[in-house]
């Protein structure tokens, strides 16, 4: 009787980590977007500054 509390709170409790881990696992993604999105921005202005000049 004592066991089906404790498995539940261990099962919510791996659940939350699972989901801890899954927000961390998506604010990465979206930080690694958002990297790739200024590095290609720089690029493609840097490509521009040279192409204004020639």
């Amino acid at each position: 009787m004592f066991s089906v509390p404790i498995l539940k709170g261990l099962a919510i409790g791996k659940i939350g980590f699972l989901g801890k881990l899954g927000l961390i696992g998506l604010f990465g993604i979206l930080a690694l977007v958002i990297v790739v999105i200024i590095v290609i921005a720089v690029i493609a202005f840097f490509l521009l500054k040279r192409m204004n000049k020639k």
